[in-house]
């Protein structure tokens, strides 16, 4: 038989779970959730690539493990969503609010709790992070050569050129072209394999030149 039951109302003592708010994590989610209550368009870019790279790691670092350097981040913890351990690097001191704050924090771990049941799950569930106020030509100052798994540039100017020297053989570069730094790349001095390539939503590495 069909029954239906009704919850008790919950006592004074319940505890209840209140969605985190502060002034960074609104900024944040203006600049990036382009629709309201709608996640950012690069967590599927993020996760697809992660998907990408792994039959073509030489270790572990290929996965979502692995370690990220992302120059020229601004706000963008997403990348967190995906990675479990991210360094982010911009030269704008204010964009440093959203990597300390609280709120942003319980933020990303309460995003990565609900969606792991529908998601391959993920081999981290607190992801680390750090933000370094830089610029490209002094992160040499900061971190070591050849000490990343991934390098990401996404619309912050030619990173490559100052940046690919952090990448470990064998590591992935994710960019794109929207200021140039997909063509920069072709020039720089580290040699790239094109891996896969995002066009209309999805990755493939059909008919790569």
């Amino acid at each position: 038989p069909t029954r239906l039951a009704r919850r008790p109302a919950a006592s004074a003592s319940s505890t209840a779970v209140v969605a985190p708010r502060s002034a960074a994590l609104t900024a944040y989610r203006r600049s990036y959730e382009k629709k309201s209550g709608q996640p950012d368009p690069h967590v599927a870019v993020f996760r697809g690539a992660v998907a990408a790279a792994q039959p073509h790691q030489l270790d572990g670092g290929g996965g979502g493990e692995g370690r990220v350097l992302y120059p020229g981040c601004h706000r963008h913890i997403t990348a967190s969503l995906c990675f479990g351990r991210v360094d982010y690097v911009d030269c704008d001191v204010k964009v440093g609010d959203v990597f300390v704050d609280a709120a942003v924090r319980q933020w990303v771990e309460l995003q990565l709790r609900r969606q792991q049941p529908e998601a391959e799950p993920l081999s981290f569930c607190r992801p680390e992070w750090s933000f370094t106020c830089a610029t490209y030509d002094s992160l040499q100052k900061h971190f070591a050569p050849e000490s990343f798994d991934w390098l990401i540039s996404l619309s912050a100017g030619i990173v490559s050129l100052p940046c690919l020297t952090f990448l470990k053989p064998g590591g992935f570069f994710l960019v794109n072209d929207s200021h140039g730094d997909a063509s920069a790349a072709r020039t720089a001095a580290a040699p790239l394999l094109l891996r896969a390539v995002h066009v209309d939503g999805e990755w493939s590495d059909d008919a790569l030149d």
